[in-house]
């Protein structure tokens, strides 16, 4: 029994052609998820930058704003402190050691002073700040005449004024940590 001759009359090209082109859609296939796979890597590299750019300015903002919130926290407590006496304690020595944590806080808000003028987003919580120093200024010129004469002044306008100080110094945390906390959201 012979077996029959198949003879294929396939012309020569068309299998050269069919590996090429199974071979370019191979390739083009490996190239695309290349890219694809690229792509991916550069979207997680540009938002790992942007992760350390905020928490670089995150870390920026609260070494400038950590002294004006202490300041601020200092300010308020001055000021009603300057109605009592503590045990033991003259109006001298009282108005004396509230003077130097006064000059402390204004020492370390005057070292970041700069920074803050220049720091994008901090004129906010800057000019907050400088209400709440404002109306210390004011509180401080009006007391000692209250004293001399009580009737020179209101209970109202004195109240008044140690409430615009808390109330400012309300306003500087609230925008420090407002500020702070978009930082810390993750980046789009």
């Amino acid at each position: 029994m012979t077996l029959p001759v198949v003879i294929d009359t396939t012309p020569w090209w068309i299998p050269f052609l069919s590996a090429l082109g199974g071979g370019g859609i191979g390739a083009g296939g490996a190239l695309l998820a290349g890219r694809w796979t690229q792509d991916r890597e550069d979207k997680r590299r540009h938002r790992s930058q942007l992760e350390a750019i905020r928490a670089a300015k995150a870390e920026r903002l609260r070494t400038l704003y950590a002294p004006l919130a202490a300041a601020s926290l200092v300010l308020n407590s001055v000021a009603a402190s300057l109605h009592y006496l503590g045990e033991g304690e003259t109006a001298e020595s009282r108005d004396e050691r509230l003077n130097e944590e006064i000059s402390r806080a204004y020492l370390k808000c005057q070292e970041v002073a700069g920074y803050i003028a220049i720091e994008p987003g901090a004129i906010a919580t800057n000019n907050a700040f400088n209400e709440v120093t404002d109306n210390f200024a004011r509180y401080f010129a009006v007391l000692p005449l209250e004293r001399e004469n009580p009737e020179s002044f209101s209970e109202e306008f004195i109240q008044g004024l140690q409430e615009a100080i808390e109330s400012g110094m309300k306003s500087v945390l609230d925008l420090a940590r407002s500020q702070l906390q978009d930082l810390e959201e993750p980046a789009p």
